[in-house]
């Protein structure tokens, strides 16, 4: 999963203004991976 996430994070991180969504999108997952 980690290798996987970092490509995806590499191809769609190129847009800035992605950058952010992004990050807290994976910021959430990985707290909900953690709480649940």
């Amino acid at each position: 999963m980690g290798k996987l996430t970092k490509v995806l994070q590499s191809k769609l991180l190129r847009g800035r203004n992605r950058e952010n969504i992004i990050s807290k999108f994976l910021t959430i997952s990985i707290h909900d991976s953690y709480f649940k």
